[in-house]
């Protein structure tokens, strides 16, 4: 089966959106509940209000959505940047086994909502690299850096992980930093000056908090999922890294940035109030691109499939675990 996916195929297509389908069938009635409305951003009440309006299964299916064009566009990212040397649906298949290994995923939260702008600014940055005139850019990652946290205040994580991939893809210049920075606030800017002239004032509401939360107590399925999952990863970065001297420098850059995306993402789940669970929905994008390299190699066929096949038994065990109420 991973055969399949790691070149061209005519039942890629059919395949993924048939494995798509069956993960999700055990969450259409049933989706895991929303983060708290408070829990950061102008987005949470919105979706409260949505899915107090509507039945679960069509919020559930807007979830299924949104996750399945975000695994698409991160395989169309991960292509149009050439990460791999050959055309592949391996991103999309990674990306989407490691949200089916996260119920978290299968709801419709401010998180999951975040992905498909995570994914957009990863291809702005990438295109940093070759561009002679890059101010349009570093505007829309401005810009959707700062919606994305106005909308989904965790989201500030990934600001750092600008600016590493603007210092790692431009050489230094004062000017496109501070443009940056400036775009960066200028969703701020309007949403403060909406607040001033119509509003109440509350303007706290605006401002990202911060929290530091302990780790909530492991059973024997969170466990099974982590170990899995870092397997999986410690399988596709030591593959990446045996590829890595043959890449261009360019290339490079792109899977250490994002690597270096995925690691300011980790404060997050300690830091930012009520994001401990579903802080993990944006580690989704980094997570599957680089787990994507454990299948990239045609020669260990065996190793591939029982990887292939564990991570199914996790999917599995997670499922299980959500619908008897052990998650």
């Amino acid at each position: 089966m991973i055969g399949i996916f790691r070149e061209r195929h005519t039942l890629q297509v059919p395949l993924f959106f048939t494995l798509a389908i069956a993960s999700r069938v055990v969450f259409l009635n049933h989706p895991p509940p929303l983060p708290a409305a408070d829990s950061g951003g102008l987005l949470a009440p919105l979706l409260h209000r949505f899915v107090a309006a509507t039945t679960p299964g069509v919020s559930s299916f807007i979830a299924f959505l949104i996750m399945l064009l975000s695994s698409l566009l991160a395989n169309y990212q991960i292509g149009v940047a050439r990460m791999f040397s050959r055309t592949n649906m391996l991103v999309a298949l990674t990306a989407w086994l490691t949200a089916t290994m996260l119920p978290q995923s299968a709801t419709l939260s401010p998180a999951l909502c975040m992905v498909p702008l995570q994914i957009l600014l990863f291809g702005f940055t990438t295109h940093l690299y070759n561009q002679s005139a890059p101010r349009t850019s570093i505007i829309n990652i401005g810009l959707l850096a700062g919606t994305g946290t106005l909308l989904y205040h965790p989201f500030i994580w990934i600001v750092p992980a600008c600016f590493m991939g603007l210092a790692g893809m431009r050489p230094f210049k004062l000017n496109e930093w501070l443009l940056l920075a400036a775009a960066m606030l200028t969703p701020f800017y309007f949403a403060l000056s909406f607040e001033y002239v119509f509003e109440g004032r509350n303007y706290m509401r605006y401002i990202p908090k911060f929290e530091l939360t302990m780790p909530v107590a492991l059973n024997y399925t969170h466990i099974t999922v982590l170990v899995v999952a870092a397997i999986w990863l410690i399988a596709g970065i030591a593959s990446l890294q045996s590829h890595l001297r043959r890449m261009l420098i360019q290339i490079r850059k792109y899977w250490y940035h994002l690597a270096f995306t995925g690691v300011w993402l980790l404060p997050g789940l300690l830091i930012s109030p009520h994001n401990r669970e579903f802080g993990l929905v944006l580690l989704i994008f980094p997570f599957g691109g680089l787990a994507a390299n454990a299948f990239i190699s045609k020669e260990r066929t065996v190793p591939q499939i029982l990887l292939f096949w564990t991570i199914a038994v996790a999917i599995g065990a997670a499922q299980w675990a959500f619908t008897t109420g052990r998650w």
